[in-house]
C-alpha cells in the first residue's frame, strides 16, 4: 500500500514539476520579448506587443483549465483590461486563443524582424502544457489505488483490537488521515494547472 501511495505520489509530483518549468519556460520567453519590445521598438507597435505579452499568460491558464474559472473575473473582462477591444474580438472568436496571441505576437514582430525564436517558445509551451493536462493519470491506476487504500483502513482496526483495545481507535484515525491524506495529495498535484 506505501509502494502504491508512494508512486502515485511521485508520479502526480512529476507532473507538477514538469508543468513548473513549462510555466517558466514561457514567462522567460514573455519576459525576453518584453525586453526586446523596449529596447527595439517604438510608439503604437511597442505598446501593442506588450499588450499582447501581457494577456498571453491569462489566456493560457484559462485555456489549460478548460475555462475552469479561477476568481470573480471572467476571462473576457481580464482581457478587456488588457488588450484593445479589436484584439479582444480577435481573439475571442478564435478556437485556440492562446495560439491566436502567438499569432499576433508572431505578425507584430514580423514587421521588425526580431525574436521569431521567442515566438516559437511560445508555441512550444502552448503544445507541452496542453501535453501535461490532456495525459492524465490512467483512471484505473487512481481507482485502485483508492479502492486498496480503503479495504485496507477499514480491516486495519480487526488487526489492531486484540492488541492495542481502546487505544485502536486514535491510532486507525491517525494512520488512516495520513495515507489518505497522502493519497489526496496525489490527486491535487497531479493536475497542475
Amino acid at each position: 500500500l506505501s509502494l502504491l501511495l508512494v508512486f502515485r505520489t511521485n508520479s502526480a509530483y512529476d507532473r507538477f514539476w514538469e508543468a513548473r518549468k513549462i510555466w517558466s519556460e514561457m514567462i522567460s520567453a514573455v519576459r525576453e520579448l518584453s525586453c526586446i519590445a523596449h529596447s527595439s521598438m517604438r510608439g503604437w507597435d511597442r505598446e501593442h506587443l506588450l499588450q499582447l505579452l501581457a494577456a498571453y499568460p491569462v489566456i493560457l491558464l484559462h485555456h489549460l483549465r478548460s475555462g475552469r474559472a479561477q476568481g470573480s473575473k471572467s476571462q473576457k473582462e481580464a482581457l478587456k483590461e488588457i488588450l484593445s477591444e479589436q484584439d479582444v474580438e480577435l481573439i475571442w472568436t478564435s478556437r485556440h486563443r492562446p495560439l491566436a496571441i502567438a499569432v499576433a505576437v508572431a505578425d507584430v514582430k514580423q514587421s521588425r524582424g526580431h525574436a521569431e525564436n521567442m515566438v516559437s517558445r511560445l508555441i512550444a509551451t502552448i503544445a507541452n502544457a496542453e501535453r501535461i493536462v490532456k495525459t492524465a493519470v490512467p483512471l484505473s491506476y487512481s481507482r485502485h489505488t483508492s479502492r486498496f487504500l480503503s479495504v485496507w483502513c477499514f480491516t486495519l482496526p480487526l488487526v489492531l483490537v486484540h492488541s492495542m483495545k481502546i487505544l485502536m481507535i486514535p491510532a486507525v484515525a491517525i494512520i488512516c488521515w495520513a495515507l489518505f491524506a497522502i493519497e489526496e495529495v496525489g490527486n491535487i498535484i497531479e493536475d497542475p494547472f
